[in-house]
């Protein structure tokens, strides 16, 4: 029992960060959308949520820390999730000598809102229930 619980906010949490993540990718296109020679980035998006949902994700290397005292207490913190980004190369598509197209971007920036969005209402359904379920309503 605890352990769907514990897997559906981990989960929930995962697909949370990879929304968030994406979208500082997505503001960062529209912010270059001036700069000459840019090449937009991107998150391949269906191979992040696999690996959330293979529980295979990768993670960064831990920081250990040195414990000079007994009293000192120990690092249990998690590590982060590491997202793969690449470079999306458009065709050239305007004058400014990049390639960057700022109308998917923002058709991207919108899209990745309403999904981050619909994350947040599912897990606040599901925290209604799994409540509902505890005080037998």
């Amino acid at each position: 029992m605890f352990d769907k619980i514990n897997n559906l906010f981990e989960n929930s949490k995962n697909f949370l960060n990879l929304a968030a993540y994406q979208q500082k990718i997505i503001s960062s296109n529209i912010a270059n959308s001036d700069t000459p020679n840019y090449h937009p980035l991107n998150i391949d998006l269906k191979k992040e949520i696999n690996t959330i949902l293979d529980n295979k994700i990768r993670k960064q290397q831990q920081i250990s820390l040195l414990k000079t005292s007994t009293k000192h207490f120990s690092s249990n913190r998690k590590n982060k999730v590491a997202f793969n980004i690449f470079s999306k190369h458009y065709e050239k598509l305007n004058f400014k000598k990049n390639n960057l197209d700022i109308n998917q971007e923002r058709i991207k920036f919108i899209k990745n809102a309403l999904q981050y969005q619909s994350q947040i209402n599912f897990l606040t359904f599901e925290i209604k229930n799994i409540t509902n379920t505890i005080l037998g309503q």
